[in-house]
C-alpha cells in the first residue's frame, strides 16, 4: 500500500473509535488504533501479494530508471526532494514525542507505548533523512553516473545491478507489462486513497490553524503544530502518490 494509505487510515481511525463508544477505550486508542492499522495491513498483505509486490515495484524503477539513463539531474532533485520530506516527517515524529511526553508528565497519563512507538519512527526517518543528505551531498561534490550506481542501492535498498542486467535485455516498457490481474482496479482506488489524504491533510491543517486561537487551552500551540506538521505530510504523500500512480515515468532511452 502506498504512504497516503496509511495517512487516511490513521485520520479517520479515532472518529471511528469515538463513534463506538466504549468506555474508557480513549485511553487505549492509540494502542487500538496501532493494532487495527497493523493487521489491516497484514490482511490485505496476504489477501494481494501480487498486487501489492508489484506496486512497490513501480516505486522502485523510476528511480533505477533515471540512474540506467544517467539522468543525474533528475536523480539529484530526487534526493532533493525525498530530503526535504524526510525533514518534516523527522520533524512531526519529534514534536509528537515531545507532546506525549509533556501530556504524560504533567497530566499523569499513560503514554509510555507512545513515546516508544514514535521513538522508533523518529530514529528510523532521522537516519533516512542523513542518509539521503550525505548523498545529495555526495552527488554535489561528483555527479557522475557511477557515483548514482553506488547511492541508488544504499539509498533506497534497491539492486542496481539486478536491474542493469534485466533492462539490457527488456525494454522499459517490457518490464512493466507483466501486470498482476486487477491491477488496474488497485492503482484506481490506490489514487482516491492519494487524493483523500491530501483533502484530509487540508482539512487538519485548517483545525491546527484553528487550534491556535484556543488560548486557554494549555496544549493549544503543541498540539496545533503536530497537527499542521501531519496535515503537511498529508497533502506532501497524498499528491506525490497521485502523480506517481497517474503518470508513471517512460524511459527516455
Amino acid at each position: 500500500m502506498r504512504t497516503s494509505f496509511f495517512f487516511v487510515m490513521w485520520i479517520i481511525v479515532y472518529p471511528i473509535l469515538d463513534i463506538v463508544g466504549i468506555d474508557g477505550i480513549e485511553k487505549y486508542s492509540f494502542v487500538i488504533a496501532l493494532m487495527l492499522i497493523g493487521g489491516l495491513s497484514m490482511v490485505l498483505r496476504r489477501l494481494f501479494p501480487a498486487l501489492i509486490e508489484y506496486d512497490a515495484i513501480t516505486e522502485k524503477i523510476p528511480i533505477l530508471e533515471e540512474v540506467y539513463n544517467e539522468d543525474t539531474t533528475a536523480f539529484r532533485k530526487r534526493l532533493k526532494r525525498n530530503f526535504g520530506i524526510e525533514a518534516i516527517t523527522s520533524s512531526y515524529f519529534i514534536f509528537t514525542i515531545l507532546l506525549s511526553l509533556f501530556i504524560m508528565l504533567e497530566l499523569h497519563l499513560p503514554m509510555v507505548i507512545e513515546v516508544a512507538v514514535f521513538g522508533i519512527l523518529a530514529y528510523g526517518s532521522i537516519a533516512h533523512a542523513l542518509s539521503l543528505r550525505r548523498a545529495l551531498r555526495s552527488v554535489n561534490d561528483n555527479p557522475s553516473p557511477q557515483n548514482c550506481m553506488g547511492i541508488v542501492d544504499d539509498v533506497y535498498r534497491t539492486n542496481y545491478i539486478g536491474y542493469y542486467n534485466m533492462r539490457k535485455l527488456y525494454s522499459y516498457d517490457e518490464l512493466m507489462s507483466d501486470r498482476p490481474r486487477h491491477y488496474g482496479a488497485y492503482r484506481t482506488v490506490s489514487i482516491v486513497f492519494a487524493v483523500i489524504a491530501a483533502i484530509l491533510g487540508c482539512a487538519t491543517i485548517a483545525l491546527g490553524l484553528l487550534s491556535l486561537t484556543q488560548t486557554a487551552i494549555v496544549l493549544a500551540a503543541p498540539m496545533a503544530i503536530v497537527m499542521l506538521l501531519y496535515g503537511s505530510l498529508a497533502i506532501i504523500f497524498g499528491l506525490k502518490d497521485a502523480v506517481a500512480l497517474t503518470s508513471l515515468k517512460r524511459p527516455s532511452a
